[in-house]
């Protein structure tokens, strides 16, 4: 009998030693970090790391250095990306922990002949499969390239080469069509010597690229199809943000000739862009809501695709995003005090706002949202989310 009391003893040695690793499990799992924020800041200047719990409770992982002010922020599942003001791009590795470590500098201006630091466009964008970086250059006023970069397993950037930009349309770039093509917008006028503050004639440029096998983007065309403002105002498409299937949103400010002044609020519209790269939109000034933030700063659209947000100065509004169908409310103007610099989302419901001293975050759905507590900063510039899940 007595071995099979040691078999009965092991059995439940190995049962309870079992329970207690499936419980270790569970509560790593539990207390696992389902996003990091990244910001960086200036005055020190540093990229910092935020693991984000299920919760929406923020954790300090660590503060890495940049030689410089970062402008503006991208990222992969392995690298974070920051790009300055005269267009030198920062990589850094991300570690297990979310800790980071500078690893590479491209100078994106390099490789465009007569290259001019004040023509730098802060804005850099990854591809969907998180394998190439996109930033624009110019050697002119009117003289603009999209450059496309390869990104290495060590972070180094290999140059793919350069497309056209246009020089009017130098806002953030946004993948469509499953990452098949990539979009911006911007608008200019068509008067001679025009001036937004004197004249009329305001064009709306919406600008499409091709994304090749390579990961290189390749021009494809410049649409001026724009909603139609009620007479006799004018729309100036700005902000823009994308969903993960082919819509593209823009905010458009709002302006009233002849003199071009600008009106109070900022009209939302939405484009469809099909299979060959082409926008088309069929919003009006009969169907687009216009925002009551001030001053609007930035825009995003939630993973589901569900849900836009529009920040500015001292507030934020939220809306309903239905893909082609006009956008429709959802929150009034929530007020924050404070300028809102970014908008990112996780895949765990949070939704983060960078002011001018936090990271404020939210849980969200499309029909609540629940403010948490925030991480203070000085001096934030700018912000992105990674989502682990």
């Amino acid at each position: 009998m007595k071995p099979r009391l040691v078999v009965s003893m092991i059995a439940t040695l190995c049962a309870g030693a079992a329970m207690a690793s499936a419980f270790i499990a569970k509560a790593s799992a539990a207390t696992a970090p389902v996003a990091y924020a990244f910001v960086s800041t200036a005055n020190p200047n540093n990229v910092s790391t935020l693991a984000v719990s299920s919760t929406g409770s923020f954790t300090h992982v660590g503060t890495a250095s940049s030689p410089t002010t970062i402008y503006h922020l991208s990222v992969t599942k392995n690298f974070l990306f920051g790009i300055d003001n005269l267009s030198n791009i920062y990589t850094y590795s991300i570690s297990s922990t979310g800790s980071l470590k500078l690893v590479a500098t491209t100078n994106a201006g390099q490789y465009v002949s007569g290259f001019s630091s004040q023509y730098s466009a802060a804005v850099t964008q990854v591809d969907s499969a998180g394998s190439t970086i996109y930033t624009m250059v110019g050697t002119s006023q009117t003289n603009w390239y999209m450059e496309s970069f390869k990104i290495e397993s060590n972070g180094q950037l290999q140059f793919l080469g350069t497309s056209y930009a246009d020089p009017n349309a130098l806002n953030q770039i946004r993948f469509v069509q499953g990452g098949q093509f990539a979009v911006t917008d911007g608008c200019y006028n068509t008067a001679p010597g025009a001036s937004f503050t004197t004249d009329s004639d305001d064009v709306n440029d919406i600008v499409t690229y091709k994304h090749e096998s390579n990961g290189f983007l390749t021009y494809v065309a410049t649409s001026n199809d724009a909603p139609t403002a009620q007479s006799p105002y004018e729309y100036c498409a700005s902000l823009n943000a994308s969903d993960s299937s082919n819509h593209f949103a823009v905010g458009f400010t709002i302006f009233n000739p002849p003199g071009d002044d600008i009106e109070p609020g900022f009209a939302l519209g939405t484009y469809t862009v099909n299979t060959s790269g082409t926008p088309a939109t069929t919003s009006s000034y009969e169907n687009m809501p216009v925002t009551s933030v001030g001053d609007p700063y930035t825009m995003g659209i939630d993973p589901t695709g569900k849900i836009l947000a529009v920040g500015g100065e001292g507030s934020f509004q939220l809306y309903h995003f239905n893909g082609a169908n006009p956008i429709t409310a959802y929150s009034g103007v929530i007020q924050t005090n404070d300028l809102i610099r970014n908008i990112a989302w996780d895949k765990g419901s949070h939704m983060y706002l960078l002011t001018d001293h936090s990271v404020d975050i939210y849980n969200i759905s499309t029909t609540s949202y629940t403010e948490l507590k925030p991480w203070e900063f000085t001096a934030p510039y700018s912000m992105i989310v990674l989502s682990l899940q």
